[in-house]
This record gives C-alpha cells, sequence and structure tokens, in this order.
C-alpha cells in the first residue's frame, strides 16, 4: 500500500483545497510548527480509509469538520501493487453535531475515471479491510510508528516490555479466545445435558415394545367378521326404515300443505277498487279536453298580436339610442372646457418663455460688464484705459458678483416654470385630444344605435312606431295575453298528470286481481292430488271459501295418517340401535373400544385402532433412530466439552501469554538484528542478554556486546528505528491478507537530538527511503528536514492550514 494524493478541503485546519501529490516520491517530510497542522495530514489518510482518526474516538467525526465549514471532504488516491484506488469521504454538519455524508472507494481506471466498489462509509471501511488486510488499529501501528515508544520499549524491563507488545501486537485477543473456550465448553455442556433429557422419554423404544404392537394388531383380525355379519342385518333394518320415513315425510307434506291454505287481505274489494279506478280514467279524460280546447284558444288569439321580442326590442334600443345622445352632449362640454384650458396653457407657456429671454438677456448683460471691469480693477481717474489708452475720467464701477449670482438664479427659475408650463400645455392638449376622440367615438355609436332602432322599428306595425303609448300599451296587452295562454298549458300538463295517475292506478288494480286469482290456481294446485275442488271462477272470494271449507273435512284424516308413519319409524330405530350397540359389545371383548366423546362408527373405530396401531410401531421406529442419533450428539457434544476446557485452562495461564511473548520478542530480535546491521553498514546487530534484556553487539570494536541504557543518542535511535520496522513487518506479515504496505511515516521527537545524531538519524532515513518503501518523517527540525529531498510546509494562518510543496537544500544545490 503506497499513498498517491490526498485532497482535503474543509478538513480539520485545512480549510481551503489542498492537494498534496506523492506520486513518485520515496522520502518526504511534514514539517512545521507545533499546531500547524502536520498531525491533520496523517488524519486524512485515515479518515478517507477508515472514517476516523487515532486521536479522536472512533464515534467523533465533528472535530474533522474545519469550523468555518458546512461540509467537507477527503480524497486519497493510493495503490496496492498495479491497481490505483481512490477512497472519498464526506463531512456535513448537522444541528448539533456532524457525520459521514457520504463515501465511495473506486478503482481507478488508466484514464483517471473510477468504478464505484463500495458506496457507504461502513461498505467502504470494510472493503478496504479486505484490501489492505488491516484493520484501523492495525494500519496505524504498521505505518504510523510510534518511534518514541520503542525508545522506550529499548530500555524497558521485561514487564514493561510485555505491556507494551500487548498493547501493540493485540496479544490480549488470546484471553478473548481463552474466554471464548469457557463460554463454548458450558454451550456443549449444555448440549449434553439436552441431550440426555431428550434422551430419557425414548428409552421405552426397544424391539420388545414393537413386537407388542405387532401382537395387538393380529388379535383385531376378528373385527373383520362381525363388522360384514353386522352390516348385513343394518342394511336391512336401514332399508325398512327408508320406507317408513317416506310414508312419514309425504303425509307431513300433505298436512302442511293443506294447512297452509289461507285466503289473502283485501282479496273481496279488488274488483270494486278496479272498477272505480276505470270511472276515474273517464273524468279525467274529460278535464283534459277542456283544457287543451282553451289552450288552443288562448294560443291562436296571440298568433294575431305583435311579436312580444319585436316590440319589446324597439323599446330597449330607443332607450340605448337616448342614453347615447345624452352622453356625447356631455362629452361635448368637456371637450370645449378641454380646449379652452389648452389655450389657457399655451399662453401660460408664451409667457415663460418670453420671462426666460429676458432674464437670459439680463444675466448676459451682467456678466459682460463684470468681465470688462475686472480689467478695470485697480484703476482710478487719470489712469490710461488698458483698451483705448487714454486717461479716465472717473474710478471705473464693477458690478458685484451677488448681482450677477441672483441674475443666474432669476434665469435658473424662469426656465423651471418655463419646463413647468411646456408640460401643463402638453397634458391639456393630450387630455383635449383624448375626449375629442372619445366625442368623435360617441357619435359614430348614436349613429349605429339610430339606424338599429330604424330597422327595428321596420318589424313591427306602423301605427304602433309614431305613437310610443300605444306601443307601450301593445306591449302590455301581448304579455297579459302570454302569460294567460302559459297558465292555460299548465292546466294541460296538469290535466295529463291526472290522466296518466288515472290509468296507472287502474293497471295496477288490474295487475293485483289477476296476481289474485294466480295466488288462489297456485294454493289449489298444492293440494289437488288429495282431491280438492275445481273453482267456479265467478267470484274471488266464493272460491276462496270453498276452497277452505274442503280443507277443514280432510285435515283429520292427513294427520291420522302422519302419527302412524311416525310409531313405523320409532319402531324400526329402536332394532337399529340393539343391533349395533350388539356390534359394538362384541368389538370391545376383542379390545376395539369406541369413542365415548363422540359419535363414531364401528367400522371407523376398527381402522382407528388398527392406524394407531401402525402410527405406535412407527413412532417406536422414529423414536429408536432419534436415540440412536442422540447418543452419537452426546458423544460429540462430550468431546466438545473437553476440548474447550483443555483450550480454555491452556490460555488462561499466564505462563501461555508470556511463551507468546518471548517467542515474539525472540523474532523480533532476529528480523531487528538484520534491520539494525542494515542501517548501520554493517557495524552492529542487535541481541539479548542472559537477563532477557535488549543489547547492541559492536562489530567494529571486536564484537563487545553494551546495553542499550550504554547507547548514544543517535546509536539508540537506529536500534529503537530498527525494532519499530521489525514490528511493523509483524502486524503486516500476521494481516488477514498480507500486503505489502510500502510506506512508512515516522512521528519520532526530533529536536532533542544533538548534531551528531541527527546526522546519524538523516543518514539513516535516507538509506531508509532507499529501500523501496515511501518514507515520511514528521518534524520541525530544519536541520534534518533540509536533507530530504521533498518537503512538505505546513502553515497555518487566520484562514486556516496551507500545505506547501518547498525544495530541499539537496534540490537547491
Amino acid at each position: 500500500m503506497r499513498p498517491l494524493r490526498i485532497t482535503m478541503e474543509g478538513f480539520a485546519s485545512f480549510t481551503d483545497r489542498t492537494v498534496i501529490d506523492l506520486t513518485d516520491v520515496d522520502l518526504f517530510a511534514l514539517e512545521g510548527r507545533t499546531g500547524a497542522g502536520k498531525s491533520s495530514v496523517i488524519d486524512a489518510i485515515t479518515f478517507a480509509l477508515y472514517g476516523r482518526a487515532h486521536r479522536y474516538d472512533a464515534r467523533q467525526v465533528s472535530p474533522l469538520l474545519s469550523q468555518s465549514c458546512g461540509t467537507g471532504f477527503v480524497a486519497l488516491e493510493f495503490s496496492v501493487g498495479d491497481t490505483v484506488w481512490r477512497a472519498v469521504r464526506v463531512l456535513a454538519r448537522t444541528k448539533t453535531s456532524a457525520n459521514t455524508k457520504e463515501a465511495r472507494l473506486e478503482r481507478v481506471r488508466e484514464d483517471g475515471s473510477g468504478k464505484v466498489e463500495a458506496a457507504s462509509p461502513r461498505s467502504v471501511t470494510d472493503r478496504v479491510g479486505e484490501i489492505l488486510g488491516l484493520d484501523f488499529d492495525q494500519f496505524c501501528k504498521v505505518v504510523v510508528l510510534p518511534q518514541g515508544a520503542f525508545a522506550e520499549f529499548l530500555r524497558s524491563t521485561g514487564k514493561e516490555r510485555a505491556d507494551l507488545l500487548v498493547e501493540i501486537l493485540g496479544v490480549d485477543i488470546y484471553r478473548v479466545m481463552g474466554s471464548a473456550a469457557r463460554v463454548r465448553n458450558k454451550a456443549a455442556q449444555g448440549r449434553v445435558d439436552i441431550a440426555h433429557a431428550r434422551l430419557e422419554p425414548l428409552e421405552g423404544a426397544t424391539p420388545e415394545a414393537i413386537k407388542a404392537v405387532h401382537a395387538e394388531i393380529k388379535g383385531y383380525e376378528a373385527a373383520d367378521g362381525l363388522l360384514a355379519e353386522a352390516a348385513d342385518d343394518l342394511d336391512a333394518i336401514k332399508a325398512r326404515g327408508t320406507v317408513a320415513a317416506q310414508e312419514r315425510d309425504t303425509a307431513t307434506a300433505d298436512v302442511d300443505a293443506v294447512a297452509a291454505l289461507a285466503i289473502p287481505a283485501g282479496v273481496g274489494t279488488l274488483a270494486a277498487e278496479a272498477a272505480a279506478a276505470k270511472d276515474r280514467i273517464g273524468v279525467a279524460d274529460k278535464a283534459r279536453r277542456e283544457a287543451v280546447a282553451a289552450s288552443d284558444a288562448l294560443e291562436s288569439a296571440l298568433a294575431g298580436m305583435p311579436a312580444l321580442d319585436r316590440m319589446q326590442r324597439v323599446v330597449d334600443l330607443r332607450a340605448g339610442y337616448q342614453r347615447m345622445v345624452e352622453q356625447g352632449v356631455a362629452l361635448k362640454g368637456k371637450a370645449e372646457t378641454a380646449a379652452q384650458e389648452a389655450d389657457n396653457a399655451q399662453m401660460a407657456l408664451d409667457e415663460a418663455e418670453r420671462v426666460v429671454v429676458e432674464a437670459r438677456e439680463a444675466h448676459e448683460v451682467l456678466r459682460a460688464t463684470g468681465h470688462a471691469h475686472r480689467l478695470l480693477a485697480g484703476l482710478h481717474a487719470g489712469d490710461d484705459c488698458p483698451t483705448c489708452q487714454r486717461p479716465l475720467d472717473t474710478d471705473p464701477a464693477v458690478p458685484a458678483d451677488d448681482e450677477i449670482a441672483a441674475a443666474a438664479k432669476l434665469l435658473a427659475d424662469a426656465e423651471q416654470a418655463r419646463k413647468a408650463a411646456s408640460a401643463g400645455r402638453d397634458t391639456k392638449v393630450r387630455e383635449h385630444a383624448a375626449l375629442g376622440a372619445r366625442l368623435t367615438a360617441a357619435r359614430d355609436e348614436a349613429m349605429r344605435a339610430k339606424t338599429d332602432v330604424a330597422e327595428a322599428e321596420e318589424a313591427i306595425p306602423a301605427p304602433l312606431r309614431d305613437d310610443p303609448g300605444a306601443l307601450s300599451a301593445a306591449l302590455t296587452e301581448r304579455r297579459a295575453a302570454q302569460q294567460q295562454w302559459e297558465a292555460a298549458r299548465g292546466r294541460v300538463r296538469q290535466a295529463d298528470a291526472a290522466l296518466d295517475r288515472a290509468r296507472s292506478d287502474a293497471e295496477t288494480l288490474n295487475e293485483s286481481l289477476a296476481s289474485a286469482w294466480k295466488a288462489i290456481d297456485a294454493a289449489r294446485d298444492t293440494v289437488s292430488r288429495l282431491g280438492a275442488p275445481a273453482l267456479a271462477r265467478e267470484d274471488l272470494g266464493a272460491d276462496w271459501k270453498m276452497l277452505l271449507d274442503w280443507a277443514g273435512e280432510i285435515m283429520p284424516v292427513l294427520t291420522a295418517t302422519k302419527a302412524a308413519a311416525e310409531a313405523k319409524i320409532d319402531k324400526v330405530s329402536q332394532e337399529y340401535r340393539a343391533r349395533r350397540q350388539r356390534l359394538v359389545e362384541d368389538l370391545s371383548a376383542i379390545g376395539i373400544h369406541l369413542r365415548t366423546d363422540i359419535k363414531e362408527d364401528p367400522a371407523a373405530a376398527v381402522s382407528r385402532v388398527r392406524t394407531d396401531a401402525a402410527g405406535r410401531i412407527a413412532r417406536l421406529r422414529a423414536d429408536a433412530e432419534r436415540a440412536e442419533a442422540l447418543r452419537e450428539e452426546v458423544t460429540d457434544a462430550q468431546s466438545d466439552v473437553e476440548l474447550t476446557k483443555e483450550v480454555g485452562d491452556l490460555l488462561a495461564s499466564k505462563g501461555f501469554e508470556r511463551w507468546l511473548i518471548d517467542r515474539v520478542v525472540a523474532r523480533l530480535v532476529v528480523t531487528a538484528s538484520a534491520r539494525l546491521k542494515e542501517l548501520s553498514g554493517g557495524q552492529y546487530s542487535l541481541t539479548t542478554d542472559d537477563a532477557g534484556e535488549f543489547a547492541v553487539i559492536d562489530h567494529v570494536n571486536a564484537d563487545s556486546v553494551r546495553t542499550a541504557k550504554s547507547l548514544s543518542g543517535g546509536e539508540t535511535f537506529l536500534t529503537a528505528l530498527a525494532l519499530a520496522l521489525a514490528l511493523s513487518d509483524h502486524v503486516a506479515a500476521h494481516s488477514t491478507q498480507g500486503t505489502k504496505i510500502e510506506a512508512l511515516i515516522l512521528d519520532e521527537g526530533f529536536g532533542t537530538l544533538d548534531a551528531d545524531t541527527l546526522d546519524t538519524v538523516a543518514v539513516a532515513i535516507e538509506e531508509l527511503g532507499q529501500s523501496g518503501k515511501q518514507v515520511g518523517i514528521i518534524s520541525h527540525v530544519r536541520e534534518l528536514t533540509e536533507r530530504i529531498p521533498h518537503r512538505i510546509l505546513v502553515t497555518r494562518g487566520h484562514d486556516g492550514s496551507k500545505a506547501t510543496m518547498q525544495p530541499s537544500a539537496l534540490q537547491a544545490a
């Protein structure tokens, strides 16, 4: 993993858009004062990848959003092998805090565009973890090396070293594993107990129990003969019972049919009501003919009168023409007044222009006089005139400046008055023109109205045209006649409605009478098989009385027949119950008992007990199989109990953690020794003494062994750096993907080192930068950063932090 480009805006102290391009940069330094924003660059890398910064709690996002910004974003382009990725996260402020509004991870194509592979904060973090094989904590330990901690680690005691390794390597995972093993042990023991509990009720599923059920089934074979014999007897009894039931049903139907005979209400008056309805039709028809005759007479009278709408049109047009004439007279007066006002306005304008001319002439005279007199200023009587060269008779008089100013003001006032008079004249001229146009339009409209009146008068009789009184009387007479005719038409409609109602009532009564005859016919049909008398069909009421008298005579005979049939059914039912009871007793004798909670058929009982026995055999066999499976489950669960107990007991021991830490230290010494030898040009290598403390072998001085506490500042830095790199490689090697980490950022307190030690540190960092890794340091020590090929200067002002690539002293040389 190698960072290529960091883009920030509205992030931490970087308010404006800032781009740090690390493409083709192997060794760089983040330089700046304390608080300038150097650590925010590292926060941008971890936030783009994992959505959090090491300095803040995982849920704290608001400190990463610039205080003056509502939104902010970070984009990190990085390479893994030959693949380039782009991680982007966007911050947004909420009412009380801030959150990650948007996140995406893109695979960058050759043309710079991106293919989105994750599009939510959680999915981006998970995908980054898959690509790098490192979680957030592992990434911070592998890429950002806490060098100060490793200098302490180098000189620490065994317990301090173990505590630091537990924190950095996450060795406490084995404690978690031990706890998990003990939890699984309890779960496995629970499975054993549950299996035993489930096995206990299955102990009765044995081969002997299955044989006993088979013997029980064999004893049911006699039931088939008992069922067959009883079926023949019961079928014969049922046949007799069916005949008796048919006789009972026929008798019941006859009794019910005769009992249902009843005369409907109102049958006796239907004929009289139908005759009365026929009479009402005649009366209504006569009234309608009289109303139609009266309406026709009025309509004929109307036809001989002038048309109502034509007379009304003449009256309306004459009134409209009169209104137009009156409006024209009024407009003419207004137009004459406007013309007079326009003439007065023109006269006022002429007067204003005259005043302007006089004021301008007076002003020009005073200006000219004042100019000439200024040439004579300072001269007195007897002095030569500068114009004619002759002596002056008297002292020259020079007009005062305030006289010229007063003349200028009079001119300005006159011009302003002329402008106002001109505007007033224009307004009056426009008003006069508008009134003239309205008067012309009114006259034209009045002429058209007069023509319309003449045309409308042609449509009415001549006597009415010249006599308004006659026209008004004719109009009143025509309206009265119209109202009389409309009233007559209303009486015709009322007569039509009355006739329709009379006909409808008569039709309804006739239908009711026909229905009443159909009803008595239907009633007789229901009892005709019993010898009901024929209907005379002359008097509906008399026919109903005859039918009901016959019903009273035959009802006792029908009732007696029904009672005899019911007695016969009772006798057959007793025989059937006795034969069925004998069958039930025979089945009970061979162990087949009918259910008492429901009425169960004997054949169904035989089928039930056989099915039940077969089911018991199937259940016994299934129980036997389940019992065998549970015994195997107990065996497997017991194995888990023993295994998890052993693992839990082992990981619960402090000796395991010490053993693991010792193995890690041994591997670190081997890897760090190789690194130290490489960084020191073969002079030093790392080992441990008999007490398990770190020591350095000085190969230049006869392989002398020196304790870590005796090392100089430069030697301590080289040794601590070698240990840090070894631990970084160890963490990366144990990641899920084994991704090669090609970037390291050294956050060391370089400010406390002397000049010789700084030189040693600089040489070591330069050699580390040539090892194929991208190496960055965070420092404000100028003597060290000037030796780095690429310097990123981080500054902070009132508008936020800036990061600019600065040429180093090496590049300048």
